[in-house]
């Protein structure tokens, strides 16, 4: 792959818009850069502006008073400078959601998926005339989000076909609020704007649903048992310098868990290099993300699932198992479930094919990752015990059982303790995989 191909991928998913000459990061907020919100330019005119001055006063900036409802989980679509000018606009999951209501005010926390400003959107809540109809909550816009560069940044709509700002000096952006979800109404982008000189600011939300978080966090249950380490062994993909694919071998140990037929692996490693092959500058730590897997007679499983909340990006995590679709690693597809060869001899579980690969992902609908494993593998260490060498001691026989403390008298598949007795009535025990 060349490196143009990766500077496009990058414009979309890892920060770097190219416009012009100017090449900025973008504002994808969750694959672990420390990003700048940069407007490379702009088809918004000014002659479309409203004339309104804000503050840095007027952004809400604290909580405000009222019931909290936070964490909620979300589905968008967004829109983007595009890499060769224009715009372009892509699904996104996962993005987490506060908002608090007080009476009929109705505060929205960080309104932008692919931005978090950390600020507040105020509305106003207009309840339904009867039952079984939703509430209207209506924003009027532009509102102060953000301060920027010296400037105060607003809230408004960009209309979907000519990507300007409306010439309408008051706007609304209206929702519909369910007991379990709250969704926009309208085909305007809810964008960051400067309205003084008429320009996009890199991010905008369309078909915005927010909706209550369902979804438990993969725990390791009290009666799993914790194994030998495991050496993790996965390649990461970078680019050099005459653009062509490189894979580099990456190795860390992980923590396995065992309960029956099911694996849990966590203390994972954060990757090395974002989409587009360049490194993670603030990466979303995942060491303490649970992984589940589901063991039969050759393979262990792992699906999708739910890992849980990234506070610091205000994200909801998965596992997403995906796979390339060739060997220029450019063309994803997402896959339902991920399963390892279990190697009985090497004592290791393999991956068959070089383009699987594993990603800690922000939502489960696209691929928006904030760690990748392709082709990843685990190799068990061996847990050894002093068996016979002390003097005047010899091994008089050897018991093993299975995880459930059943003895077994010939270990088939899975962890086992073996116990190992000697001549002087001392034992020694350590798990062994089959």
């Amino acid at each position: 792959m060349k490196k143009s191909l990766l500077l496009i991928v990058a414009s979309c998913f890892c920060g770097i818009a190219v416009a012009g000459n100017i090449a900025t990061k973008n504002v994808a907020s969750c694959i672990g850069q420390s990003l700048v919100l940069k407007s490379t330019f702009s088809k918004a005119g000014k002659e479309n502006a409203p004339q309104k001055a804000f503050s840095a006063s007027d952004i809400i900036s604290e909580q405000p008073e009222g019931t909290l409802y936070s964490r909620w989980n979300s589905e968008s679509h967004y829109l983007t400078h595009g890499y060769y000018g224009g715009y372009d606009d892509y699904d996104y999951d996962g993005a987490g959601y506060d908002f608090v209501e007080n009476g009929n005010d109705f505060y929205l926390k960080s309104p932008f998926s692919k931005y978090r400003t950390n600020t507040w959107l105020k509305g106003t809540k207009h309840a339904a005339s009867h039952n079984g109809v939703p509430d209207t909550i209506v924003f009027s816009l532009p509102q102060a989000i953000l301060s920027y560069e010296g400037k105060v940044l607003e809230a408004y709509n960009l209309d979907y076909k000519s990507y300007k700002l409306s010439e309408s000096e008051n706007q609304e952006s209206r929702f519909l609020l369910y007991p379990d979800s709250l969704v926009k109404q309208g085909e305007e982008y809810l964008s960051i704007c400067d309205t003084e000189t008429g320009t996009f600011y890199e991010t905008g939300d369309q078909k915005l649903k927010i909706f209550k978080n369902t979804d438990e966090a993969v725990k390791i249950p009290a009666s799993a048992v914790k194994q030998s380490e495991a050496e993790f062994v996965w390649s990461e993909i970078r680019e050099d310098d005459y653009g062509d694919v490189l894979l580099d071998e990456q190795k860390a140990d992980v923590e396995i868990y065992v309960d029956g037929s099911d694996y849990y692996i966590t203390n994972l490693p954060n990757s090395k290099y974002d989409k587009s092959g360049y490194e993670f500058t603030n990466p979303v730590p995942v060491k303490n993300f649970v992984l589940k897997g589901t063991a039969s007679a050759d393979s262990v499983t792992f699906k999708k699932q739910y890992l849980g909340y990234d506070e610091a990006s205000s994200t909801h995590m998965y596992l997403l198992p995906f796979s390339y679709t060739d060997d220029y690693y450019w063309d994803e597809e997402i896959k339902p479930q991920f399963s390892f060869y279990y190697d009985k001899v090497a004592q290791e579980l393999t991956c068959d094919n070089p383009l699987k690969t594993l990603s800690i992902n922000c939502g489960q609908k696209s691929i928006n990752y904030v760690a990748r494993y392709v082709c990843p593998s685990f190799k068990f260490k061996a847990v050894t015990g002093v068996e016979g060498i002390e003097s005047g001691k010899t091994v008089t026989h050897t018991v093993y059982t299975d995880l459930n403390g059943r003895s077994v008298a010939e270990p088939i598949q899975g962890f086992y303790v073996k116990t190992t007795c000697f001549s002087d009535g001392s034992k020694s025990s350590s798990k062994v995989l089959k």
